[in-house]
């Protein structure tokens, strides 16, 4: 993984019992509005930064590859220290020893934001597929999934494990406009 100056992203002790983070850069700072001291030994599942709008699935994911000591890529819902909607693509790498223990944890940050929106002075807020575009004409838009048609094959009673749901309030994100 090559970090430039557009990157965010913390590294974390996995030595330790909460993988505490040892070190984040200015890009992370600036991302989410906290200070280099106020982020240092916190876990690195960043619970200083769920809100009511984190989906508890998405914590779970993120806490299995620390876990299982495996690289992954979790979207997830986080907020700025000032309550702004942040929805991010967190990339997990552990990185190994000579031995091959894993001794820590690089976390990069990628904001899941229209560039071009963010360029052209609107600020995107985003909350379950919804997104709400500040500026001039407010207004709701909503997501849609791609309209062709997809073969999708069920899953045996063998396979099948589980539903997960995440029950979120009805107004669960305060960027969310009332």
């Amino acid at each position: 993984m090559r970090f430039n100056e557009d990157r965010k992203f913390l590294i974390a002790n996995a030595q330790m019992k909460n993988c505490g983070i040892i070190y984040c850069n200015e890009g992370f700072c600036q991302m989410f509005g906290f200070s280099r001291a106020e982020i240092m030994q916190q876990s690195c599942t960043c619970q200083f930064l769920v809100g009511p709008g984190t989906m508890k699935s998405a914590l779970a994911q993120l806490a299995q590859a620390l876990v299982g000591s495996e690289e992954r890529k979790v979207e997830i819902l986080y907020y700025a220290k000032e309550g702004t909607c942040m929805p991010c693509l967190i990339d997990v790498v552990p990185v190994k020893n000579e031995e091959g223990m894993v001794i820590m944890f690089i976390l990069n940050y990628q904001e899941l934001i229209d560039p071009t929106l963010k360029k052209g002075g609107l600020r995107q807020k985003m909350v379950q597929g919804w997104v709400w575009a500040g500026g001039q004409n407010r207004r709701l838009k909503m997501r849609l999934p791609s309209l062709r048609p997809v073969r999708r094959t069920s899953l045996s009673k063998e396979q099948f494990e589980g539903v997960v749901v995440d029950y979120l309030q009805a107004n669960p994100c305060p960027c969310w406009p009332t």
